[in-house]
């Protein structure tokens, strides 16, 4: 999965992609536990900072995705 997430304090936010599984959501919180690609201890992500969730068509079926990187728009097809 592709988590693109708000990062950082209100005044410096940058939009970051983050590669990995989805293992669990807890709707009374409104928290997403994500869990990085190699290895990483999981991370709970607040709805109100997630931006977009998607399968990554361009890495499906490769291992080379890293953790996380600065966002880039979509390509076009």
């Amino acid at each position: 999965m592709r988590l693109d997430v708000e990062a950082g304090p209100r005044t410096g936010k940058a939009l970051v992609s983050l590669y990995g599984l989805l293992t669990r959501w807890d709707a009374r919180r409104r928290v997403l536990t994500f869990t990085p690609q190699h290895g990483h201890r999981p991370i709970q992500v607040p709805m109100h900072r997630i931006v977009a969730m998607t399968g990554d068509r361009e890495r499906r079926g490769r291992r080379e995705a890293p953790m996380w990187e600065p966002y880039t728009p979509p390509r076009r097809w």
